[in-house]
């Protein structure tokens, strides 16, 4: 299993333990409706936190040596995974250059000082151009 399946599959198991608050508290329950045993329960929180914890550690494996090979599938892999698609980064991206353009506007104006331009710039991910 990759990091992308278990972060699926921790999906998959945090959802398997839903439950519902009933005035006695809080009472695990299937998919189906059927009350789970507290046992059953814990087992697939616990089951959901290892999946988790392997997703964690293949995502920061994979952060560290990725400026070393490059991209690879894995990337694309961890963005289905996460809901990130082709399109969410277009509109990101498009977000961060009108942010960006409406910095160069307001600096031009005399509206924010070069300074606090650049601190802008900077928490957007960019240079001061």
């Amino acid at each position: 299993m990759r990091g992308p399946d278990h972060y699926r599959e921790g999906e998959r198991l945090l959802s398997d333990a839903s439950f519902v608050r009933s005035p006695d508290g809080p009472t695990p329950i299937t998919r189906g409706g059927e009350e789970m045993h507290p046992a059953v329960h814990a087992a697939l929180i616990s089951r959901a936190q290892a999946h988790f914890a392997a997703a964690h550690a293949a995502a920061v494996a994979l952060q560290a040596v990725l400026p070393l090979v490059g991209d690879d599938q894995q990337v694309t892999d961890w963005a289905k995974a996460i809901g990130v698609s082709n399109n969410t980064a277009q509109v990101s991206r498009s977000r961060v250059d009108n942010a960006i353009g409406l910095v160069d506007e307001w600096q031009r104006k005399g509206i924010v000082t070069p300074g606090d331009a650049a601190e802008m710039y900077k928490a957007l991910g960019e240079v001061t151009p």
